[in-house]
């Protein structure tokens, strides 16, 4: 089995991967950081909760955006299975050409969403990211990979509404009955949600046009259910859209 591991700045994804087939996952918080002996401990009792053997863990592939938390984990992977991760970058195997002036920028995140876009679907495909930030990867049916567009947060913009607004209360972030809201949760939820719904279909429509295609809209990332319904571009959620872009990766690039 694979444990595949996106690390995140709002949260570590983990999947474990039998061939293509997810098993199963969960999530941990990235903030504050741990020290490798406490994420040691943590997944650790992660496997326990999920009846996995350590010993059944093959490989391990990761993807990370946070280099600190990047050392952590890789030396926490390497204490618990006795392996050294691979962690992916854009010269891996991928199936995917890219005119982007400097490809080294590029989210390992982001490359892992085109990679599973590509791998798995052969079509016109958009990934919209809803994390930390709000990526959409364009992928092309021949895995050409034209850019990405990055808009803020939804979780990182309501936090923000928080801070500086005294008087607003913590709410919960989902869709509401209704557009009009009545009172402030309403007015705010309202808001986020069906504002980043527009903004997901007004970008999806502007990138098809400029690309002369109608493009399949995948939805992932951890506020990513909230629009499954509401926004009218979308084809497709799946939470574990990235995760599976690393376990492709692995696979492409197995010695």
């Amino acid at each position: 089995m694979i444990l595949a591991v996106n690390i995140g700045n709002s949260s570590l994804r983990f999947g474990i991967f039998e061939g293509r087939d997810f098993k199963t996952g969960w999530t941990l918080q990235t903030k504050p950081f741990k020290s490798s002996d406490e994420y040691v401990i943590a997944i650790h009792s992660m496997f326990i909760q999920h009846k996995l053997d350590l010993n059944q863990i093959e490989d391990i592939i990761i993807a990370s955006v946070v280099p600190p938390l990047a050392a952590a984990i890789r030396d926490a992977v390497k204490e618990l299975f006795g392996r050294n991760a691979r962690f992916i970058n854009y010269r891996m195997k991928s199936g995917l050409s890219f005119p982007i002036e400097q490809p080294s920028e590029m989210g390992a995140d982001l490359l892992s969403n085109a990679a599973a876009a590509y791998n798995l679907y052969h079509k016109d495909v958009i990934v919209a990211d809803f994390g930390t930030a709000t990526s959409f990867t364009i992928v092309r049916e021949n895995g050409f990979l034209p850019g990405i567009v990055i808009a803020p947060g939804v979780i990182s913009a309501l936090g923000s509404l928080f801070a500086d607004t005294s008087q607003l209360p913590q709410i919960e972030l989902k869709v509401p009955d209704k557009v009009i809201g009545i009172d402030t949760v309403g007015c705010i939820q309202s808001g986020i949600i069906y504002g980043w719904a527009g903004l997901l279909d007004n970008i999806v429509r502007k990138i098809d046009e400029e690309q002369g295609t109608r493009s399949m809209v995948i939805i992932t990332g951890g506020a990513g259910r909230l629009f499954e319904k509401v926004a009218s571009r979308a084809d497709l959620y799946d939470p574990h859209h990235t995760i599976r872009g690393l376990q492709l990766l692995h696979e492409l690039n197995r010695d």
